[in-house]
């Protein structure tokens, strides 16, 4: 009689925890996925970059691809890996590497019918490359990130609402909110280093042009501020216009990119504007 006892509490306890991640009665059992999704661009900057700076600011190229693991009714599971490289032009020379920054984080993300729920343990680091690191060390942080929204603010819905001509497109307005925790932690230099980031808040707004044969338009107003030791904050407003072009299976865009206002001391792009070109998949 004792055999049973093991597997039947072992299913039981399984199907209510799926049952308890908003999975229906037919989505019982998690899907392996093991499916990709993101987005790469690249931008030359061509406002507000001056002879006087240190290092001339010349292009910049970002990559963030999700790879969706196990899916379970609302619940999707993945892990994200993004890379930022900065190409500097320092006077009276050529184009240098100048910074590297990526992030390695799993995530995981919570669909509902008009709105998603997201979440990230996120561990991002940033390299100098040509240059001495600032106090001698790199930066890096670690951070549990919570954040909610509408579909159409994220990559993942963005391609199949414009794809799918949407109707509801035109006129229309996105919007998501993020906040984050920084783990702290002198022993380890695995959790923290060379920055005072206690807490953040980011925040996008998005709106939609209405759509125009195979184009469409939308802009985004994006906010980051930072809260560090003391009670001091920071913080950083870009304004970007995006035009799209549609496609089968991905979408590409043609955009501007103007940082109005940028106290960061970490990357800062303070009065940049950037002309670039970027594809979501």
């Amino acid at each position: 009689m004792k055999r049973g006892i093991l597997p039947n509490t072992a299913t039981a306890l399984t199907a209510a925890g799926l049952l308890l991640l908003g999975s229906g009665p037919a989505e019982v059992y998690p899907e392996t996925m093991l499916r990709s999704n993101g987005q790469v661009s690249f931008a030359p900057y061509l406002a507000g970059v001056t002879d006087n700076v240190e290092r001339k600011p010349g292009y910049r190229s970002e990559l963030f691809v999700y790879t969706d693991v196990i899916r379970s009714g609302r619940w999707t599971f993945s892990w994200l890996i993004s890379n930022t490289t900065l190409i500097v032009r320092p006077p009276g020379a050529g184009f240098t590497l100048d910074k590297i920054r990526y992030t390695l984080s799993p995530s995981f993300r919570c669909e509902f019918k008009k709105w998603i729920a997201t979440g990230l343990l996120l561990h991002e680091c940033i390299h100098s490359i040509s240059r001495p690191e600032a106090n001698g060390l790199s930066t890096w942080w670690n951070a549990l990130q919570l954040g909610a929204g509408t579909k159409g603010a994220y990559h993942w819905f963005l391609i199949d609402k414009y794809n799918t001509r949407d109707i509801t497109l035109g006129n229309s307005l996105d919007a998501a909110l993020t906040a984050g925790a920084y783990l702290r932690g002198n022993a380890s230099r695995w959790i923290a280093q060379n920055h005072t980031y206690r807490a953040d808040l980011s925040g996008l707004l998005r709106y939609h042009f209405p759509p125009a044969g195979h184009h469409a338009f939308f802009a985004d107003i994006q906010y980051h501020a930072w809260l560090s030791d003391g009670g001091s904050a920071t913080g950083k407003c870009a304004l970007s216009l995006n035009a799209v072009f549609f496609g089968r299976d991905n979408i590409a865009a043609l955009y501007w990119t103007q940082i109005l206002r940028d106290r960061n001391p970490h990357d800062n792009e303070d009065g940049l504007g950037s002309l670039g070109i970027k594809i979501i998949f």
